[in-house]
């Protein structure tokens, strides 16, 4: 597998290297930028490298990231009540213009 950050998105491998995360996650970030807040997301239980295999189990990365911004398990999709339903109403508009008919 190549570094080339399209693949990577395509089919990630399950252990990223932290250049390979920068590049799936927030390729807008500079690279010592992104390093500086990995440090800083550990101390909030983001992943840690696996020394064995030198890098971050991505699927536990995913679960971070969108739990962190709102997407568990159990999110659901926000719904606004839009009233009371009332079949009885009178029309609140008049009907329009009605046409002669063509004899």
């Amino acid at each position: 597998m190549t570094d080339d950050p399209a693949n990577l998105r395509a089919a990630p491998p399950l252990y990223l290297t932290d250049h390979q995360l920068r590049d799936i996650v927030a390729p807008h970030i500079g690279v010592d930028r992104f390093r500086s807040i990995l440090k800083a997301l550990e101390a909030k239980g983001f992943p840690r490298q696996h020394t064995l295999f030198r890098g971050r189990y991505y699927p536990a990365v995913r679960t971070w990231l969108d739990a962190s911004n709102g997407l568990g398990k159990t999110a659901t999709i926000g719904m606004a009540a839009d009233g009371e339903e009332n079949w009885d109403a009178p029309k609140k508009r008049r009907p329009g213009p009605k046409m002669a008919d063509a004899h």
